[in-house]
């Protein structure tokens, strides 16, 4: 399990089948939902919260969940592994899309951005609390252990050997998305069982972390629905 804040009204209310404790400056609609649910809701002073709050303009209320790190694993599961994703927007997008294709969770090394700040948290507009997000210390040891699984390891480069589409992204697939300027290691890429490339034919020089994340992971959704 996973514990962690999140603030301001909107998220709050995204996280009250999750919460634990809502902490609050002032009065805002959100409460009597929590109070409905038996969420313990305590108000505290401005003084107090400011230390609690992770953001620069608190806006008077968070709360603490807790969400669930397992990976439920069926046949067809797609994980989206994050290797050194370090702006929290790309990775909180990345996250918000494996929601909305249905994926069966995140991977993360432990060279990205937390996935629990409050950037990330964001960005994610609620998923996070959806998204099971795993971390790892070593991805070559989470690259065996998911082969021993039956997962196909499908690593996204810019030199890769065959356009997306061409790859079979309909069994258990684990697609490895490289730094924001780096991308994968040579060493990543030579473990992957293939490497797939996204055509650019206009004249940008590429596409950043999240876009490439969300193109691959809406292919694999295209080829399960046929």
């Amino acid at each position: 399990m996973q514990k962690f804040i999140v603030e301001g009204p909107r998220m709050v209310e995204e996280a009250l089948p999750y919460a634990k404790e809502i902490l609050y400056t002032k009065e805002f609609p959100v409460l009597s939902k929590a109070k409905g649910l038996k969420i313990p809701c305590h108000k505290i002073t401005e003084k107090q919260f400011k230390k609690l709050s992770k953001v620069v303009s608190p806006q008077g209320v968070l709360a603490y969940v807790q969400v669930s790190c397992d990976l439920s694993l069926q046949i067809g599961s797609l994980l989206v592994g994050c290797v050194d994703i370090q702006d929290p927007g790309n990775l909180g997008t990345i996250i918000r899309t494996a929601d909305a294709v249905g994926a069966a969770g995140i991977v993360a090394t432990k060279g990205c951005a937390d996935p629990y700040n409050q950037k990330t948290i964001r960005a994610t507009a609620g998923s996070i609390f959806r998204v099971p997000v795993v971390r790892t210390e070593n991805i070559f040891e989470t690259i065996s252990e998911f082969k021993q699984k039956k997962f196909k390891v499908v690593a996204a480069d810019s030199e890769g050997v065959e356009d997306y589409w061409l790859t079979d992204l309909t069994g258990n697939t684990l697609v490895l998305i490289g730094n924001e300027g780096a991308g994968l290691s040579k060493e990543i890429l030579e473990a992957a069982d293939i490497v797939v490339k996204i055509p650019i034919p206009g004249k940008a020089e590429s596409l950043n972390a999240a876009v490439s994340a969300s193109v691959i992971m809406y292919e694999a959704l295209r080829q399960k629905n046929g």
